[in-house]
C-alpha cells in the first residue's frame, strides 16, 4: 500500500493540471423572455388586493361613514425594449375589475356618459361644488424594464408600479412588483 500511495500522487496531479488547462469554455447568459399579459394580470391583480388591506382605505368608511372613491388612472406602459407589447389597457381592467368588485371601494367613473349625467344632477340640485365625481384617492401605475448588458447579452427585468395618492395629493402607498420568469 505504501508503494502504491507515492504513485498516485504524480497521476492525481496530471489530472488536476490537465484539467487547470483545458480550454475554457464561454458560458452565455440567455435572457429570459419578455412577461406575458397574463403575468402582468396575475401582478395587478396581487398589487389591487393587497391595496384592499392598506389602512387609509380600511379606516375610511368607519372614519367618514362611506366607502371611500377611488379615481384608476390608466398604467402607463414605460418600457424602452421594442420588441414587447403590453397592453395596458387590460392590466387597469384587471386592476379596476378587483377593486370594484371587493365591495370595499366605489370606483369614480371616467366615461361621457357618467360625468355628463353627473354635471346635469349637480346643475338640478343647484349645487355650487359637486363633490360626486370627486376621488377621495387617486391609483396610478406604470410598467418599466431595466436593461443590464451582460458580455454580449442584455438581462432584462420588468417593473410593475402601484402608488396610491389621497385627495391632499399625499402618497399614503406605495408597490414595487419585479416581474421575472
Amino acid at each position: 500500500m505504501k508503494t502504491f500511495m507515492p504513485r498516485l500522487i504524480p497521476v492525481f496531479a496530471a489530472c488536476l493540471l490537465a484539467a487547470g488547462c483545458a480550454t475554457k469554455q464561454q458560458v452565455r447568459y440567455t435572457p429570459p423572455p419578455p412577461p406575458s399579459i397574463l403575468d402582468m394580470k396575475r401582478t395587478a391583480q396581487e398589487a389591487s388586493n393587497e391595496l384592499l388591506n392598506v389602512p387609509s382605505i380600511t379606516q375610511f368608511a368607519e372614519a367618514n361613514g362611506r366607502l371611500p372613491r377611488l379615481d384608476v388612472g390608466m398604467v402607463r406602459n414605460e418600457t424602452i425594449a421594442p420588441r414587447v407589447r403590453i397592453v395596458v389597457e387590460q392590466v387597469t381592467e384587471r386592476i379596476m375589475e378587483v377593486l370594484q368588485n371587493s365591495g370595499q371601494i366605489t370606483l369614480v367613473a371616467h366615461d361621457e356618459m357618467a360625468t355628463g349625467a353627473n354635471r346635469l344632477d349637480s346643475f338640478l340640485r343647484d349645487d355650487k361644488v359637486n363633490f360626486d365625481d370627486q376621488a377621495d384617492f387617486y391609483l396610478e401605475g406604470a410598467i418599466y424594464n431595466e436593461n443590464i448588458n451582460m458580455g454580449g447579452y442584455v438581462a432584462t427585468t420588468y417593473t410593475f408600479s402601484m402608488r396610491l395618492n389621497d385627495r391632499n395629493r399625499t402618497q399614503v402607498w406605495k408597490r414595487l412588483y419585479d416581474i421575472a420568469k
